[in-house]
């Protein structure tokens, strides 16, 4: 493998994992997950936006990239639980990290837009 066959795969790994993680349910889930909301009805509740497809959806796609682990404990009536991976713990922290350059970036944002838009407007 060349080197810009190696640049485009790992550009190709970088898009497919932010994909992942910029998609709005995946965050809602992890809050979800992390305030003790592991089984499907109470994600749902505490999710109220999220269609009961879409979480389903989700939770396998989090499921099969890593990010957390379903239980199945063969109950009457069926019980399924799930739960954040250390993987999923990793991205968390990666997660948490963004947020707080959001929180201490928000005003210089927003000047930013605004300073373009009035540019914009001439």
């Amino acid at each position: 493998m060349n080197l810009e066959q190696q640049k485009i795969g790992n550009e190709q790994k970088v898009e497919n994992v932010l994909a992942l993680v910029s998609d709005k349910w995946v965050v809602e889930i992890l809050r979800a997950l992390r305030a003790g909301q592991n089984r499907h009805g109470a994600m749902q509740r505490y999710i109220p936006e999220i269609t009961k497809k879409m979480l389903t959806q989700t939770l396998r796609r989090m499921e099969r990239n890593g990010i957390i682990t379903r239980v199945d404990y063969q109950e009457a009536p069926p019980r399924v639980e799930y739960f954040i991976t250390s993987l999923g713990d990793s991205l968390i922290s990666r997660l948490t990290m963004m947020c707080e350059w959001s929180k201490a970036n928000f005003e210089a944002v927003e000047q930013s837009r605004d300073n373009y838009d009035a540019n914009q407007t001439r």
